[in-house]
């Protein structure tokens, strides 16, 4: 069992779950048990780590934000309560929960997890993970790792162009108006002549 009771918790983003941005590893971190900021009890820091500087070897940090991390969520000896929260140290509060060398190496994790799953499933897919610091070995392990839902489904803008496979005159042309778009379709036009006749249209004409 991971006793981050005992040190640091949290979750991570492979990207900025506010605006969607991609390019960002985005970690909050604070004492004791994850379940504190999953239940949002605890203001945690937060870290922002640049994905592409960081795959080319650079240390990029670019934002840490201290959370007041007044309370953390640890084991009990009691069978019905099996955690409870306790006051966290005022010097603990005012200092980060994280070195910058333990950001950058979670940041890697998180970093490798985006890309092994994007590539497995032919698509970005960013991922919400969650991981813990073992207060005894010092470790930071990864105790859960699932897709984002939110940003991660939205259909992403394309721009795209269509063009005709062959060459026409302009005696193919047959009327000429306003668009609206840009796009080719193909298939039966069918005269109107008021709209009483709108109902003779069939679909895909």
């Amino acid at each position: 069992m991971i006793r981050s009771d005992k040190s640091v918790s949290g979750v991570a983003f492979s990207l900025d779950t506010e605006t969607g941005f991609k390019d960002v590893i985005m970690i909050d971190a604070a004492y004791g048990l994850g379940e504190s900021i999953v239940q949002g009890i605890v203001n945690p820091d937060e870290y922002y780590v640049f994905k592409t500087t960081l795959a080319q070897g650079y240390k990029p940090i670019i934002k840490k934000q201290l959370g007041d991390k007044k309370v953390k969520m640890i084991y009990s000896q009691s069978k019905a309560h099996p955690v409870k929260k306790i006051a966290v140290l005022k010097k603990d509060q005012e200092r980060f929960a994280l070195t910058d060398a333990e950001i950058l190496a979670l940041a890697k994790m998180v970093h490798t997890i985006d890309t092994y799953y994007s590539k497995r499933n032919k698509r970005w897919m960013p991922m919400d993970v969650e991981w813990a610091k073992d207060g005894i070995d010092g470790k930071i392990y990864i105790v859960q790792a699932r897709p984002e839902t939110i940003h991660g489904n939205e259909k992403r803008c394309v721009y795209a162009t269509y063009a005709l496979s062959k060459k026409t005159s302009s005696d193919d042309i047959l009327t000429t108006g306003l668009s609206i778009g840009k796009k080719i379709v193909s298939g039966i036009a069918r005269v109107v002549k008021s709209a009483k006749d709108i109902e003779k249209v069939a679909p895909g004409e």
